[in-house]
């Protein structure tokens, strides 16, 4: 099988996805503080992404197999961002290292505390 017709079977057209990610977006830009760059992140790759990982759910892919592909995609996009990126509070370069120790701090804090709340408001099972 070549990769366009891989390519199909991993982007499920769901209408439940699409309003999902279309409300986030207007939540974020609703919020008055959100910039374009905000917003369109989720709007861009976290769609596809979450098309992907729908795809995958549908096919009931392992999911100790979607867990390392999200760790893969995930090292991928922080190596790219650094690289092109690279700025500190300061608008001054920084090394790629200290770039991804802070980012993989911030993601870790955003993810604990995002998780902490939903466990509160009983809409995580934690499973």
């Amino acid at each position: 099988m070549n990769i366009k017709e891989e390519r199909m079977k991993w982007k499920h057209d769901s209408a439940n996805v699409d309003k999902f990610v279309d409300t986030m977006v207007e939540v974020l830009k609703t919020q008055g503080e959100a910039v374009p760059v905000a917003y369109m992140a989720i709007d861009m790759p976290y769609r596809q992404y979450l098309q992907w990982v729908h795809s995958a759910q549908i096919a009931n892919v392992d999911p100790a197999l979607v867990r390392n592909s999200m760790v893969n995609l995930m090292a991928v996009m922080l190596i790219e961002a650094s690289t092109r990126m690279g700025g500190g509070k300061d608008g001054q370069r920084i090394s790629n290292l200290e770039w991804c120790d802070d980012c993989l701090v911030d993601i870790r804090e955003e993810v604990m505390e995002d998780l902490q709340q939903m466990a509160a408001k009983k809409i995580f099972n934690g499973g």
